[in-house]
């Protein structure tokens, strides 16, 4: 049986398996939600439009005494304005069922505005005091009548809100209850396919995980505990694995040879090319202009990045072969910084750049080291970075 023909299977029973839980619960999910959407729909927003109404109504009130107070029209204004959007939250209450509370509230609310209307006849002329009073005997037992009937309203949708939770913990409780006894026979049941699968699929598959961290971190030796003997995909994985480890040994192999055997043939030429190089500097082969002097020193220093480069490959090959060598010697420290500046001296000049080498008097004069890597591998990239990033004009100072 191929890996698919397994997976198909085992995905077909944990289907089957879960099918008459999640039926049954989908089912009680359904009434429940149905619960809840209409106590969001109905309950909360009512509740909201009840606040909505009280704090409108509040805002009349403050509003209409600052009228009295101030005689500002702005006052009269929004308080008009609150009494309207009352009006628009006691429709809000209506459209969530609260239908028979609509014609009392509405008559209230009714009056209010009359009396606003009244307070600002009498305000307008000029009969503040009549005004006052009338807000004192009339506006005022309307409003206290107000948030009387609201906060029955109130009690009223805490009363419907509470029968549908019980109602919604009713059916949570059936729906727990069989669902959970659904739930453990399935559950044992998948647990039993698990197990199944893990043995199968999940153990040979770590297997071949860990094989091929191994062989990403370098190590190409075929291993040996993979499941070459399945007769499914993951034992077609594990042949194909084996046989790319494999050709990656012989690959490794080689590239570490043409690595090591091209490192050593390009350093004749570029040795060939340096030599004649000096040669011509040195005037050993006829004098030669200042544009040839200067081309010979561009030659001179690239033959030189040359040989760097060549060194670093031969150094990598080493290491990977595990024998790269370190040529501890006495290092003449004057030297040594004689050749650093005598190297990059050209390079200075072509750059336009003040290079200057200073040793210091009581530098010890001869240190131990390998003078070949601390010139072209320590000092060597330092420098290389400092003179690729100084612009013309500017100052490289070596100190020792």
């Amino acid at each position: 049986m191929n890996l698919r023909t397994r997976l198909v299977l085992t995905l077909v029973a944990i289907i089957v398996l879960m099918a008459v839980p999640a039926i049954y619960a989908s089912s009680r999910i359904v009434r429940l939600r149905m619960l809840v959407s209409q106590a969001q729909t109905n309950h909360g927003q009512a509740y909201l439009a009840v606040g909505e109404l009280q704090t409108r109504l509040g805002e009349f009130d403050q509003l209409q005494r600052g009228y009295l107070a101030t005689l500002d029209a702005d006052q009269k204004t929004a308080s008009d304005s609150a009494l309207r959007n009352a009006v628009h939250n006691l429709d809000q209450l209506v459209a969530r069922g609260y239908a028979t509370r609509k014609g009392p509230a509405g008559r209230l609310l009714a009056e209010l505005g009359g009396h606003a209307a009244e307070i600002d006849r009498l305000v307008r002329a000029g009969e503040k005091s009549a005004a006052t009073e009338h807000f004192v005997s009339r506006v005022a037992p309307l409003l206290d009548t107000a948030q009387t009937r609201l906060r029955a309203i109130s009690a009223a949708i805490s009363k419907g809100a509470e029968a549908d939770i019980r109602s919604a913990s009713a059916v949570a409780r059936t729906a727990i209850s069989g669902t959970i006894l659904f739930l453990v026979v399935a559950l044992l049941l998948a647990i039993g396919l698990g197990a199944w699968i893990t043995r199968n699929m999940v153990r040979p598959v770590t297997r071949l995980r860990l094989a091929m961290a191994r062989v990403s971190g370098g190590d190409f030796q075929v291993p040996p505990d993979l499941p070459y003997g399945r007769r499914d995909e993951i034992g077609d994985v594990s042949r194909s694995f084996r046989g790319m480890t494999g050709r990656l040994a012989e690959l490794e192999t080689l590239r570490a040879e043409f690595m090591s055997i091209s490192t050593h043939d390009l350093k004749t030429p570029i040795n060939v090319i340096g030599g004649y190089a000096e040669l011509l500097h040195d005037a050993v082969l006829g004098d030669v202009t200042p544009r040839q002097e200067e081309a010979l020193d561009s030659i001179r220093e690239q033959a030189r990045v040359l040989t760097r480069m060549v060194n670093q490959l031969l150094d990598m090959s080493r290491i990977e072969a595990g024998g790269l060598r370190l040529e501890i010697a006495d290092v003449v420290l004057a030297d040594l910084f004689e050749r650093v500046q005598r190297t990059y001296q050209a390079l200075a000049r072509k750059q336009d750049v003040t290079f200057t080498v200073e040793l210091a008097a009581d530098a010890p004069r001869v240190i131990p080291g390998d003078a070949d890597r601390l010139r072209d591998q320590v000092l060597g990239n330092l420098l290389g970075n400092a003179f690729k990033f100084t612009p013309a004009g500017g100052r490289i100072t070596v100190r020792g």
